[in-house]
């Protein structure tokens, strides 16, 4: 893995760990503001996960028309959430 996946999928691990401690407050408090909030950082990660196949796509040759296709649905995620 090279130093771009490497830091990338550390953020993934990072930014799941905090969605979850997020989402467990959220739901220990009630408060629809740490839900919402986790929720748009799940989308955030997905956006991350999204770049990290497309890097993994374009070095190894094969990404092709795949790549666009990410990163639509990855604008189509954020727009969303």
């Amino acid at each position: 893995m090279d130093k771009r996946g490497g830091i990338l999928s550390f953020l993934i691990i990072l930014n799941l760990v905090y969605v979850a401690a997020e989402a467990g407050f959220g739901f220990w408090t009630g408060s629809l503001g740490l839900l919402s909030d986790a929720g748009h950082n799940l989308g955030d990660a997905f956006s991350l996960v999204s770049l990290l196949l497309a890097f993994r796509m374009e070095s190894s040759g094969k990404g092709g028309a795949l790549v666009p296709i990410l990163f639509v649905l990855n604008a189509e995620v954020l727009l969303f959430t």
